[in-house]
């Protein structure tokens, strides 16, 4: 009661004092569909944007980093370290991940490790939630992030960036971009190295849950097995001829070399992970009231993960493999008009379709496996109608018919074809000029991943139908001056939630448990006071319950809550202070039998910036990042996270 009093008295005095969190404007870049596009600065659900220059103000190094203040949003570690998502209790799998509108994921898990997408060539991060467009198709249980990446600009721009931390981390950015007559282009490459992530000073290795005797096998300074060699190249080339046509050739490549921090007693390691994209969009307006827009893409992803077998069977764990390979790729393609049919209808008509395949084999002295080798098309149909019913009150409805089409299944028995009819409508109403009530609902669904539906290992069943559930919100906006305020509430109803369970034969089973209900609240306030200084704020009540078995759906807070601080001084010195607070969370353990509980933790990062004035050349500047000020030793279920660590660098701007 003590804690909970402390979140409500936290969460009063931000809005007291108008210093939050805000649901911004949807715009157009980079993204085939906007729900509400029609009136931008409206839309029917919660939109939540992160600019670069926050990016750059808060000094995060990953798309993992710069996610976990947007409300609403919690990122968690997986078992084999990768960063991976939840939004309002949904998981990544739940939900897509686009990087310039291109689906980015690894075809068997449905999900890409976010940890591994770097900050620098990012333009804006948008977080779309609950009730989607419709014309995204299926796999949005849980909304959509779109990460768009920069494109060339007006005048020739060139930024060097090297920084320096603990455990010899380091870390150098190079992009450039400009703008050539009808052309613009942007290039960017980083390299970032660590030896690994240092662990709280008040770390205790003979804790039972995280120390030495425990399957994390911890006994404090760094982590075991966190060190990492990571790589990025990110390309845009864009072409407009003139004001009714544009196009853009963009391309993608990640790779990273880096270890799994042990969990469940596997000494696991990516000795390959790359993943690389590339992608073709056009936008061409055929009249003043209609345009179509298109987009091609091509995803291809690699890894080796290597076992240790001999540590991991001497620690209590299972040996599955010497070595898994990994060979994944999803090609596809959208089309989307657009239409203006009076001065009060938009109507927006789209198709994609996205194939994706995967092949896996397994080594294990003294030979290597079968390779087996899935493969499923998805495909989408869908209508949205906006209609300005008067000067006030705006209806958007839409309806979609998503299919998804089993292939190829190795030796496993073929699944069926599942198709699946999503309607869902969305409001808003000005009330006033500054204040708007809004609200959606609507039917999502999510197709079962490959791994669901064939993993020998995890318990595949080709049974599985699509999980679905109905995404409900209401929620109000309010502008007061150069302050944003807004409140919703959100409900989604889960019906065939996929989990696994053990059989009767005691083997572990994907299969379709029945019901599950999501319901919370979010809110937040975005102001500037004093000139500089500027303060937002935001927190997230969410309630994640399992009907089936009558338990708290695990990892899941319930309570968090985030501020950021940033002030700029005169003479060039500016700092950004973030603070976060998460509440406590239930975690399963010893296969699921028995629970405990996280305990709830605040974490306080800063980033100083100073700009070298006296210089007259390259704009330099030099800046100190301290992540976990307080040295705090938490954890979320997998493992203790990292302790205090610090990154000092050099940024150069031509």
């Amino acid at each position: 009661m003590r804690k909970m009093s402390g979140v409500i008295f936290s969460f009063v005095f931000l809005v007291v004092v108008a210093v939050g969190g805000h649901a911004v404007e949807s715009y157009d870049l980079g993204e085939i569909v906007v729900y509400g596009e029609r009136k931008p600065q409206n839309p029917v659900v919660v939109v939540n944007e992160i600019t670069k220059e926050e990016l750059e103000e808060r000094g995060v190094q990953t798309v993992a980093e710069a996610l976990e203040f947007i409300p609403g949003v919690d990122v968690q570690i997986s078992g084999k370290g990768e960063r991976l998502l939840n939004i309002r209790g949904f998981e990544q799998r739940d939900f897509k991940v686009l990087i310039d509108g291109v689906p980015a994921y690894e075809g068997y898990f449905g999900t890409v490790d976010i940890g591994a997408l770097p900050a620098e060539s990012i333009e804006k991060i948008v977080v779309t939630k609950g009730a989607s467009s419709v014309l995204y198709g299926a796999n949005t249980m849980g909304g959509v992030v779109n990460i768009i990446t920069k494109k060339g600009t007006e005048e020739p721009r060139t930024s060097l960036t090297s920084s320096f931390g603990d455990f010899y981390t380091q870390n150098y950015i190079l992009n450039h971009s400009a703008k050539k007559g009808k052309f613009n282009y942007y290039l960017g490459y980083s390299r970032r190295t660590s030896d690994g992530l240092r662990l709280s000073s008040e770390f205790d290795k003979e804790d039972k849950w995280l120390g030495e005797s425990s399957e994390y096998r911890e006994d404090g300074g760094k982590r075991e097995l966190s060190d990492y060699k990571k790589q990025s190249v990110t390309a845009n080339i864009g072409y407009e001829p003139d004001e009714n046509f544009k196009t853009n050739l963009s391309f993608n490549w990640f790779s990273q070399n880096r270890g799994c921090p042990i969990s469940m007693n596997r000494y696991w390691r990516f000795i390959n992970w790359d993943q690389w994209q590339v992608s073709l969009a056009g936008d061409k307006r055929l009249s003043s009231d209609a345009s179509i827009k298109s987009r091609f893409f091509y995803v291809n992803h690699t890894d080796e993960l290597t076992d240790d077998a001999d540590k991991t069977i001497a620690s209590g764990g299972k040996s599955w493999f010497d070595k898994s390979a990994y060979d994944d790729f999803s090609v596809g393609g959208e089309i989307h008009s657009h239409l203006n049919l009076a001065d009060w209808n938009l109507m927006r008509v789209g198709v994609n379709f996205q194939k994706d395949r995967h092949k896996e084999k397994e080594y294990q002295s003294p030979n290597w496996g079968d390779e087996e080798t899935y493969e499923a098309d998805t495909y989408c149909i869908g209508v949205e109608d906006s209609l300005m019913c008067t000067d006030r009150l705006s209806l958007t409805l839409g309806c979609s018919y998503n299919g998804y089409v089993p292939v190829k299944s190795a030796d496993m028995p073929s699944p069926g074809k599942i198709q699946i009819l999503t309607p869902q409508a969305g409001s808003y109403y000005d009330i006033t000029e500054n204040t708007t009530l809004y609200g959606s609902i609507g039917k999502k669904i999510r197709f079962p991943r490959m791994k669901e539906l064939y993993s020998e290992h995890a318990g595949g069943n080709p049974d599985l139908k699509a999980e679905q559930t109905i995404a409900s919100e209401v929620g109000i906006k309010q502008k007061t001056g150069v302050t944003n305020i807004y409140v919703s509430f959100f409900n989604n109803n889960i019906t065939n939630l996929i989990e696994r369970t053990k059989d009767s034969s005691g083997n572990w089973m994907y299969v379709n448990i029945g019901e599950a209900q999501i319901y919370g609240v979010e809110t937040g306030v975005d102001g500037r006071i004093l000139g500089n200084l500027n303060i937002t704020g935001n927190y997230t009540y969410l309630h994640a319950w399992n009907k089936a078995d009558d338990c708290e759906i695990e990892q899941r807070p319930n309570h968090k809550l985030n501020l950021s601080t940033r002030y700029s001084f005169p003479f060039g010195l500016s700092f950004n202070l973030q603070g976060v607070y998460v509440g406590e969370q239930k975690v399963y353990y010893n296969k699921g039998k028995d629970v405990r509980t996280a305990q709830d933790y605040t974490l306080i990062n800063i980033k100083l910036t100073q700009k070298l004035t006296l210089l007259k050349s390259g704009l330099p500047e030099i800046f100190l990042l301290v992540n976990n000020i307080t040295d705090r030793n938490y954890e979320e279920g997998n493992g203790p996270m990292p302790g205090r660590n610090f990154l000092a660098g050099l940024n150069l701007i031509f």
